[in-house]
């Protein structure tokens, strides 16, 4: 063990420079943001005068900032791909700097189910369609503590972090069709439903989707 000046536990470590990247790349969005949207013409609103005017560009820029201040903040985290090579550790830091967290824990080639790499494919669809929840990829075999913390007997398991913390456990594919078979949204369905992603984009048009069925003969 190392003593005098220890360095912070590696989950603290790296939930710290999370939190750091967040920080500055909102910060910098914004003042784009700012410098961009402060020449933009108000939205003429009927019977308004200057002052509601005023107000509803203000409130839509506001939104504007807002929504983009996440997109950065979220895109310095991580989301936006399936992440893949994460520690224990880091995926624990990972789930407390990110509001919803969805990881995937596989044996590696796609061992423990057929229909692994089906469901991978699924979740990279789903991680570049909804920017507001980050998508990892687990090595189950290089997990031993949490496949075990966890019970994870039957894999791909899906475990659900909200908030930091553990929100539900699907043991195998099972949990989300019987069949083990399914589309990206048909699993986009039972996401929005559990409270993991805030839309169906996918399933509305706004995302690509892989189906199981496109390589049925």
């Amino acid at each position: 063990m190392q003593r005098g000046g220890r360095a912070p536990p590696p989950d603290t470590a790296v939930a710290a420079a999370v939190e750091a990247a967040v920080i500055s790349a909102a910060s910098r969005v914004e003042a784009d943001l700012d410098a961009q949207l402060s020449a933009a013409p108000p939205i003429p609103t009927p019977d308004d005068g200057e002052d509601g005017l005023s107000a509803v560009r203000a409130a839509r820029l506001a939104a504007l900032r807002a929504a983009a201040a996440d997109r950065a903040a979220w895109s310095a985290a991580g989301h936006g791909s399936l992440g893949e090579g994460l520690t224990e550790a880091e995926l624990l830091a990972a789930a407390k700097a990110s509001p919803r967290l969805v990881a995937t824990f596989v044996r590696p080639g796609g061992g423990g189910n057929i229909y692994a790499s089906e469901l991978e494919a699924h979740l990279r669809v789903l991680a570049g369609a909804h920017m507001e929840t980050r998508f990892v990829r687990m090595d189950a075999e290089r997990s031993p503590f949490l496949t075990n913390k966890l019970r994870l007997r039957v894999l791909p398991a899906l475990v659900w972090f909200r908030g930091g913390k553990v929100h539900r456990v699907l043991h195998g594919l099972g949990e989300v069709a019987p069949s083990g078979r399914f589309t990206t949204e048909v699993l986009e369905g039972v996401l929005f439903e559990g409270g993991m992603v805030t839309s169906t984009a996918v399933a509305d048009g706004k995302g690509g989707g892989a189906s199981d069925e496109e390589d049925e003969d």
